[in-house]
């Protein structure tokens, strides 16, 4: 098989890093209609999110080990399989608990496809390299969940909510065929330990006790912390306190996700390593503007759209920088190494998401506080990080 260009890798890569966000964005403008449609509270629904973003961070864990040992292209294969079966099922599914836990095995498919990308990453390009790569899968990656939560909008009007999950599966079946017949195995030397308990446990407390491991993927990890506190209140917010309708939620979900997009497009164009810290102000000002805007009583949804907007431009920034700064000191353990990225940064997204379903109430105040502390936290960690990135680069 020939190989094929760094720029349709690049957009390849994109579209098994999107498999997540696809599976979470098309339907976020479905959440009331699914809580009316269960008889579910809107805790309950919000563990439909919750628990996929906890299965997508344990599977993480799964995929290091199984690709450093048998290669990426085959276990994102079957990866993709699971992630479409178990998103079809989805469409089926007959109580909120049974959605609940086919959400769960629907993010342990999709998983495969983040692990595999930013291994591959890591397995062909250098620190500079990797970061502008990063930066472009982020920034091609932002454009699908941008398209998604307008289309799922408007196949919940037109339909309804089970319609969202055909269309995941459908983009599950479109990658893994173009992942068959594209990509071409990156790994040329296969760690026959891999999957030895010993062998696991020496990468992972070698992992844990690098500073430059552990700050920077803290750091992107409050990235993900205020991300899903907005993904998982958004639709609750703009559409139950904002009025904003059903078929209208999708574009400005959609213009947030293009200051994503925006950041990453910065990210892969300026090298300078100022940008880190210009990323990490941007998001730390939207974080701070939505919550004083919040707090000060105005009532318009651009309190929330608008800093959100500014919030994700840093974002887009400082994600794929950080990640690139903490996985590739470890070409030997990459899968490893972006299985425990992942899953720490999934994680601290899983618990804010939790937090804020459970504390919403009516209010924008759970969400905007969420977002601003995980700023807070952010602009304190880019800093506690500084000396271990000055070191990889001595």
């Amino acid at each position: 098989m020939a190989r094929i260009s760094t720029r349709k890798l690049t957009f390849l890569l994109a579209s098994f890093a999107a498999l997540g966000p696809m599976a979470t964005d098309m339907y976020l403008a479905a959440l009331p209609s699914i809580t009316v449609f269960f008889d579910a509270t809107v805790a309950q629904t919000q563990l439909t999110l919750s628990v996929y973003i906890a299965g997508f961070g344990l599977a993480h864990l799964i995929y290091g080990p199984l690709s450093d040992r048998f290669g990426r292209k085959p276990i994102l294969l079957g990866g993709l399989l699971v992630y479409a079966l178990a998103g079809l099922g989805c469409a089926f599914a007959g109580s909120i608990t049974q959605l609940i836990g086919l959400r769960f095995f629907q993010a342990v498919g999709g998983a495969a496809g983040p692990v595999i990308a930013r291994a591959v990453v890591r397995d062909l390009f250098d620190l500079a390299g990797a970061a502008r790569a990063l930066s472009y899968v982020s920034m091609v990656m932002g454009l699908a969940p941008a398209a998604a939560a307008v289309i799922g909008g408007y196949l919940t009007v037109w339909f309804d909510w089970r319609a969202t999950f055909y269309a995941v599966s459908a983009y599950g079946l479109l990658v893994a065929t173009a992942a068959v017949f594209l990509l071409v195995e990156s790994l040329p030397d296969r760690d026959s330990h891999a999957l030895r308990l010993r062998a696991m446990v020496r990468a992972f407390g070698q992992l844990f006790r690098s500073p430059v491991f552990i700050r920077n993927t803290l750091l992107g990890g409050f990235c993900y912390a205020g991300l899903f506190s907005f993904i998982s209140g958004a639709s609750f917010v703009l559409i139950g306190v904002y009025g904003v309708p059903v078929n209208r939620f999708g574009y400005y979900f959609g213009l947030v996700i293009m200051g994503y997009v925006t950041g990453a497009f910065l990210s892969g164009r300026i090298k300078s390593e100022a940008m880190l810290g210009l990323g990490v102000l941007a998001y730390f000002a939207g974080g701070a503007a939505m919550a004083g805007l919040v707090l000060a009583g105005v009532d318009h949804f651009m309190a929330v759209v608008g800093p959100m907007v500014l919030y994700m431009i840093g974002t887009g920034i400082v994600l794929p920088r950080s990640q690139a700064w903490a996985l590739v000191p470890f070409p030997e353990i990459a899968g490893r190494a972006s299985a425990l990225l992942g899953f720490l940064q999934l994680t601290m997204g899983a618990l804010a998401g939790a937090l804020v379903g459970h504390l919403l109430a009516g209010s924008a105040l759970p969400m905007a506080g969420t977002i601003g502390l995980s700023a807070l936290a952010a602009l304190g960690c880019f800093f506690w990080g500084r000396d271990a990135r000055r070191r990889v680069l001595s």
